[in-house]
């Protein structure tokens, strides 16, 4: 028994190697943050695990992400946040200089969003800089931006429609008999409408 406690001491002392750095640690120093893997030799200093912290791809997600360098699992937000990692020195020196570069990415993407809101209100109403209005005069520009432009969207659907129904029947007499028979067929239809309408209230 006082060898193995003399051997644990040593060990306390000489400390063992990171799995990732190699660099010898003390025990307590070495943490497995990944609930997959068990194996104790993959153990790895804060440093090391802080380092491989990165974001996602999404512009919108501002979480901090890690993947297991063993077996590739990644992390879930809860469990990393509850891991020995978070709140660490490493984990701070390393999360700000990743969020500051995120965050600037996401206020760039932003300003592009705006600037392309604001060309498209100005070509649809006339009116631009955005910036400059209340919420309220804001919204009340975009509802109004957007209706002209789905007035002009179907405008388009229906001028479109109208160009092939001219290229599929070029002759006047054909496209006036199916005008005709589609007016004929929309009389009816109304009628059929208000006829169960009628047939409702009574």
């Amino acid at each position: 028994m006082p060898a193995t406690v003399a051997a644990n001491a040593s060990n306390d002392v000489q400390g063992i190697s990171c799995a990732i750095c190699c660099e010898k640690k003390k025990p307590r120093r070495l943490h497995m943050l990944c609930g997959v893997c068990e194996s104790s030799d993959k153990k790895s200093c804060l440093e090391c695990w802080a380092k491989l912290l990165h974001n996602c791809d999404e512009i919108e997600c501002v979480a901090l992400h890690l993947k297991c360098p063993w077996c590739r699992t990644l992390m879930h937000p809860s469990e990393l946040n509850a891991s020995a990692l978070s709140g660490s020195n490493a984990f701070n020196r390393v999360a700000a200089k990743l969020r500051y570069e995120h965050l600037c990415n996401l206020l760039h993407e932003r300003e592009d969003n705006l600037d392309m809101l604001n060309h498209a209100v100005d070509a649809i109403s006339g009116q631009s800089n955005l910036q400059s209005m209340s919420a309220q005069q804001q919204h009340t520009r975009l509802q109004r931006a957007r209706s002209r432009l789905q007035n002009a969207d179907s405008f388009l659907n229906a001028y479109d429609g109208f160009t092939r129904f001219r290229r599929r029947y070029p002759r006047p007499s054909d496209r006036r008999n199916i005008a005709r028979v589609a007016a004929d067929f929309q009389r009816i239809a109304f009628e059929q409408v208000d006829a169960s309408v009628d047939g409702d209230e009574s």
